[in-house]
């Protein structure tokens, strides 16, 4: 049997095909080649700049310097003031004594931060032992001893600023000048006007 040229297959062979790159993709029909990484990135521009620099800056001035608060103090206890020393108080007007010029003095020498409580305390030291104030203040009651005003009326309730004279001494004189005593008014009964008394007590009455 005479097989025909046209008809005539060879022998087949097999022959393993060719490594396929990773980004060639073969069908039956066509061929795609897949972009490389560089290819991609070459084909985009590049992204704007976030943030534009400006051509002409402001210059701001620098903050001020910040200094460190210095340690607060702790503060201290004011030394206690000393009363100004007075002479004792007896209250008996001898040696020239005047009950109400020395309450002022010893009001004066007194703190002012002194509270009622310690300048009371403190007139009880300032009087003299065994004398007659002593035994009057220690007769005073709470009350009256409870503040420096209600311990200033005691006082003088017991001693009363001298009342003022009404004429001077120039002007006593010329009164008393004026004022004879007559001896027949000596002894004698003299009515003169609402007052009636001996002679020689209405005179004194004139004359002081």
């Amino acid at each position: 049997m005479v097989v025909p040229r046209a008809l005539f297959i060879g022998p087949v062979v097999f022959t393993p095909p060719t490594a396929v790159s990773t980004r060639t993709i073969s069908t039956a029909q066509n061929r795609v080649t897949l972009p490389s990484p560089i290819t991609i990135s070459q084909a985009y521009e590049e992204p704007p700049p976030l943030y534009f620099p400006s051509q002409n800056p402001i210059r701001r001035p620098p903050p001020p310097p910040v200094h460190p608060r210095p340690p607060s103090r702790i503060p201290q206890m004011a030394a206690a003031e000393p009363a100004q020393v007075v002479t004792l108080f007896r209250g008996d007007y001898g040696k020239e004594e005047e009950p109400v010029d020395w309450f002022a003095l010893f009001q004066l020498s007194l703190p002012v931060t002194w509270s009622d409580n310690r300048k009371v305390e403190q007139f009880k030291l300032q009087l003299m032992p065994g004398s007659y104030t002593e035994e009057w203040f220690n007769d005073l009651g709470t009350i009256k001893m409870a503040s420096m005003a209600a311990l200033c009326t005691a006082c003088f309730r017991r001693w009363p600023p001298m009342k003022k004279p009404r004429w001077s001494r120039v002007q006593q004189k010329e009164q008393i000048r004026g004022q004879t005593l007559q001896e027949e008014d000596i002894g004698a009964w003299i009515a003169e006007g609402w007052v009636e008394d001996y002679g020689q007590n209405v005179w004194a009455t004139k004359v002081m």
